[in-house]
């Protein structure tokens, strides 16, 4: 779900993957996208209902991971940074 989510993403705005001018327009007040397709960066993906998780720390013990986001690699700890 996580990689079909960024491929629609990228498939929106990056012309690389298929967007167009009309998908993403240049702007009228600076030469380029309305979204840079090269300043799109994932940061967390978490199915789980917000604001419910991360409060509900009683259900999901790993509620204050939410604040520095570790659900992309599925590893919390196990992979360096880069």
């Amino acid at each position: 779900m996580q990689r079909r989510f960024l491929e629609a993403v990228l498939a929106q705005f990056d012309p690389a993957f298929g967007a167009t001018e009309a998908d993403n327009p240049t702007s009228s007040v600076y030469a380029g996208r309305m979204v840079e397709a090269g300043g799109i960066y994932p940061w967390t993906w978490d199915a789980r209902p917000y604001p419910a998780f991360p409060l509900a720390i009683d259900a999901w013990a790993d509620g204050p991971n939410w604040e520095t986001g570790h659900w992309l690699n599925g590893r919390l700890g196990a992979a360096p940074l880069d």
